[in-house]
């Protein structure tokens, strides 16, 4: 059995949502493959087969799996998500490329969007369609699909999804966050590594399109994409905020009955954020025009001042403090070793060595001479020699203190660095948040929960920043 599975339609999803269809695909496609026989479309090779076989005739690719035009696959699954004020219905049917379009697996649910956050409600569907299909699961497929899915299958599925509704879009920046987010989870996840691939080498090659035929636009299309990326940026902080649950106790204040509890509050570059940028450095320096186009020193400009407000609750979720505190995360251009002072370190040492050997002759010599000046000869003759000795002997000291000066201007010969003008690294920061408690209000059990940072509600904004507790 050959199957392709399509990205349902959807409907009452709001902005945020709309990468749900595709999760819902790649949840799918991967619970098939894993747990049956079948064989099952990639997304990449199922776009392939819908667009060779696309027929102007028909509106759109789903009117051709309908009315049976794709001979090259023997069934297609398609389906359809509604956001209702229930919940979300999920309707998914399995039918064969037959002009009768005949059904033989069908599923419909309604569920919470947790159930759909955590990928139950799509392995639950998988298990009941694979099961009217006739794929006889063994017990371990089956407690696995009655269950939430593992946060690293979540991750990368829930990334990539994003990443090619992004890249629909036309939003590079925003694609290859997704993207390196996606392989960050799960680096088997070879659709993921491939889309990566594919656009991280198109974006560093510098080469934005075929279209681009002169300067001018060429670089105007450089500046929508480092527009974008600031934009992306300053929406979504390339930086995690981790806080530790634990609370340590500080001053108490026995006049108003207070005490002071603490946490560690750290804020982090994310990794996937940096490789994102690296990707659009390095496709900037790859154009060669970086200095002529006045964009050799970019970088986002990003609000590098983190400010954090928290609240303390109770075990009953009542709030007994709040508390502030303020980050500091600096980015800079990287530095690397300057390749012409390690030359010069090189040479430096060469001539250490050299110096060296010439301090050890003259040495020898000096200590030569002394044992000549010791000997108490008579005569004409020794006194000249004497007199040479005494000569040589000042030219020698002359020659000594000259070559130690210059050993110790060699000595201080360092290597030195310079800023990679293609790479950007962040530091870390680090603070504390200080809740003022009464001491009648302490329970056994404290909540910490982070309201906002930079002013921005986190709950109503979960992309702006990821904060975890740990």
């Amino acid at each position: 059995m050959r199957l392709g599975i399509l990205v349902p339609e959807s409907s009452g999803l709001n902005d945020n949502q709309v990468y749900l269809p595709r999760v819902l695909q790649g949840a799918l496609v991967s619970n098939f493959s894993r747990h049956s026989a079948i064989s099952v479309l990639d997304r990449v090779s199922l776009d392939r087969v819908i667009f060779e076989t696309l027929d102007p005739t028909y509106e759109d690719s789903l009117d051709i799996v309908r009315l049976g035009h794709v001979a090259q696959v023997a069934y297609m699954m398609t389906g359809n998500i509604t956001r209702t004020s229930a919940g979300y219905v999920l309707q998914i049917n399995v039918t064969d490329t037959t002009p009768n379009a005949n059904t033989i697996a069908s599923y419909s649910g309604i569920h919470a969007s947790t159930q759909l956050n955590d990928f139950s409600a799509v392995n639950n569907a998988s298990r009941e369609l694979l099961e009217q299909m006739g794929v006889q699961l063994t017990l371990a497929a089956t407690s696995r699909l009655t269950q939430a899915s593992p946060s690293q299958d979540i991750g990368s599925q829930t990334s990539l999804a994003r990443g090619i509704v992004a890249q629909q879009r036309g939003t590079i920046v925003e694609a290859l966050v997704h993207y390196h987010n996606a392989v960050a989870f799960d680096p088997r996840l070879l659709e993921a590594t491939d889309r990566l691939s594919t656009l991280s080498a198109h974006v560093s090659s510098g080469n934005l399109g075929e279209d681009v035929r002169n300067e001018i636009r060429w670089r105007n299309e450089w500046l929508r994409i480092l527009n974008e990326a600031e934009e992306f940026f300053n929406a979504n902080l390339p930086f995690e905020l981790v806080y530790s649950p634990s609370l340590t106790r500080g001053r108490i204040d026995f006049n108003r009955g207070t005490v002071e509890l603490g946490t560690t509050v750290i804020s982090s570059p994310l990794q996937s954020s940096f490789d994102a940028l690296h990707n659009i450095k390095a496709g900037l320096q790859a154009t060669g025009r970086t200095r002529p186009w006045e964009l050799e020193n970019w970088s986002p400009r990003l609000n590098q001042r983190m400010s954090v407000r928290a609240v303390l609750r109770d075990d009953n979720g009542n709030i007994i403090s709040n508390a502030e505190t303020v980050l500091f995360n600096s980015i800079n251009f990287a530095l690397v070793e300057d390749p012409w002072s390690r030359h010069l370190v090189e040479q430096s040492l060469n001539l250490y060595a050299e110096e060296a050997e010439l301090a050890r002759r003259i040495r020898e010599e000096m200590e030569e001479l002394e044992r000549l000046s010791r000997r108490r000869l008579i005569g004409l003759q020794t006194l000249r020699q004497m007199l040479q000795i005494e000569e040589r002997m000042q030219e020698l000291n002359r020659e000594e203190a000259s070559l130690r000066a210059r050993q110790a201007s060699v000595g201080n010969a360092q290597i030195a660095y310079i800023p990679d003008t293609t790479r950007l690294e962040a530091t870390r920061a680090q603070a504390v948040l200080n809740f003022t408690v009464n001491a009648n209000h302490i329970t056994d059990r404290m909540i910490i929960q982070i309201l906002s940072v930079n002013g921005v509600d986190v709950a109503q904004n979960p992309d702006f920043i990821r904060i975890m507790a740990q």
